[in-house]
This record gives structure tokens, C-alpha cells and sequence, in this order.
């Protein structure tokens, strides 16, 4: 009799052979797609996917190490960093449009969007300034009320000075004429005393 360790081997070949039956009676599955191996891009055409660094050079002339003043470094160049790699997004001259669209170039959206932002911004002003119009209308009406009340106020006191004046002339005609009846009561004569002695005559 074999042992279990022998047996390993004939049931992984059973089961290979069992699983490629099964296999046979399904549909065949679709060829796998080729992969190509990467290969470098062409050097004219890298700028137009990424940007490389940007490197700027300086020019270090000579000068003594800030840990030993002893040391004396001499002149030489240093390159630096100033910006690094970064994808290019600017999208490509030649861009494919599905049919049935218009192409549309970034200088095109730039204008779309100016346009928008401008049409908002005159919208604004519109409501501004209509809102402003309506604010002095208001206070057109206002001025005007207030200088209907303030004529009536004037009128009013026309007609006040107009009434105290004819009332101090008025009294002072008043006064004048009691001081005239006043001064003739006094240089009147007196009246003479009626007489009794007619009626005692026969």
C-alpha cells in the first residue's frame, strides 16, 4: 500500500486532467492583448508631456568656511533647483474631436469664460444701478414731500405775521382813539344843569 505522501503527486495529476475536461466544454476565452515593453520617449518630444527641472546657475565667488576661518574656498559655480518636474497640461495642437462636436481651443474657453464673467459683472451693475435709481426716486418723493410741508409751514407763517401785524395796527389804532376820546372828555366843557323853574310858571 502507498503512503499518503506518494499519493500527492497522482491525485495533482488527476485533478489537472479533470479541471482541463471542464475547461474543453466552455467557451474558449478571448486571446490575451500583447503588452509592449516601454521604451524611452524621443527627447524632442518630452517637453511636450513633462517639464524638466529648471536649474539656475550662480556664481559663488571666493570666501572663507563660515566653521574654520581658516579655510579659504575658492570661486566656482552653483547650481540650483528653481522649479522642479511637473506634468505639461497645456493640451496638444492636435487634439481629436468625436464627430458632431466643434473643436474648442483653450484661447476659445478663455474667451467663454471672460464673456461669462463679464455678462455677470454687467448683470451686477445692472442691479446696482437699478437699485440705486430706485433709492433716489424715494428720496426724490421724500424732498419733495418735505418741501410741500416745509412751503405749508412758510405759508402758515405768512398768514401768522400777516394776522399779528393786523392785529398790533389794529390796537394801535384802538389806543390812539381812546387817548382822543380820553383827551376830549377832558377839555369839554361842562354840561349846563337842566332848570326847574319852568315848571312851576303859569
Amino acid at each position: 500500500m502507498k503512503s499518503p505522501a506518494s499519493l500527492k503527486p497522482t491525485l495533482g495529476c488527476v485533478l489537472l486532467l479533470a479541471l482541463a475536461g471542464c475547461s474543453s466544454s466552455r467557451q474558449q476565452s478571448p486571446p490575451p492583448v500583447l503588452l509592449l515593453l516601454p521604451s524611452r520617449l524621443p527627447p524632442e518630444c518630452r517637453a511636450n508631456v513633462w517639464h524638466p527641472d529648471e536649474l539656475a546657475p550662480y556664481a559663488v565667488g571666493r570666501y572663507l568656511d563660515p566653521s574654520d576661518r581658516n579655510v579659504l574656498h575658492e570661486a566656482h559655480t552653483v547650481y540650483r533647483r528653481e522649479r522642479a518636474s511637473r506634468p505639461n497640461l497645456t493640451p496638444p495642437t492636435t487634439t481629436v474631436i468625436p464627430p458632431g462636436q466643434a473643436a474648442a481651443t483653450s484661447a476659445t474657453n478663455a474667451a467663454l469664460i471672460f464673456r461669462d464673467a463679464l455678462a455677470a459683472e454687467l448683470n451686477q451693475q445692472r442691479a446696482t444701478s437699478q437699485a440705486i435709481i430706485e433709492q433716489s426716486q424715494q428720496l426724490q418723493q421724500k424732498v419733495r414731500a418735505f418741501n410741500d410741508s416745509a412751503q405749508s409751514l412758510r405759508d402758515s407763517a405768512d398768514e401768522t405775521a400777516r394776522i399779528r401785524t393786523q392785529w398790533q395796527t389794529l390796537t394801535s389804532r384802538l389806543d390812539r382813539l381812546e387817548r382822543r376820546v380820553s383827551e376830549a372828555e377832558m377839555h369839554a366843557p361842562p354840561a349846563p344843569r337842566p332848570s326847574t323853574s319852568k315848571w312851576f310858571r303859569r
